[in-house]
């Protein structure tokens, strides 16, 4: 799919605003765009396919959640380079959290 310059344009200017006014969206809508389905508005959890995405993405990378955080984000970042910061830490504390 060819992404059109304006619609480039508009992103790279949403994600500035977001870096320069904090990222008050809910991070879940944002995994909504990774994964590709609705989060349950009743759950405060992730997606069950961003657990699976995210589990699948740091065990590829061989990366902890619990032993090495910084690490997990940046790995989910690298593999997904729409995924702002907020939503990453918000999966990779969920991620960390799970028993393993």
């Amino acid at each position: 799919m060819r992404v059109s310059t304006a619609a480039r344009s508009i992103d790279c200017m949403n994600r500035l605003k977001r870096l320069l006014h904090g990222d008050s969206r809910d991070p879940r809508v944002a995994l909504e765009q990774i994964v590709g389905t609705k989060a349950d508005p009743n759950s405060a959890a992730p997606q069950p396919e961003a657990i699976a995405w995210g589990a699948r993405v740091l065990a590829e990378h061989q990366v902890d959640p619990a032993a090495s955080p910084v690490r997990a984000v940046a790995a989910l970042r690298a593999s997904e380079p729409h995924l702002d910061l907020r939503p990453a830490v918000y999966l990779v504390d969920h991620l960390a959290a799970r028993p393993v």
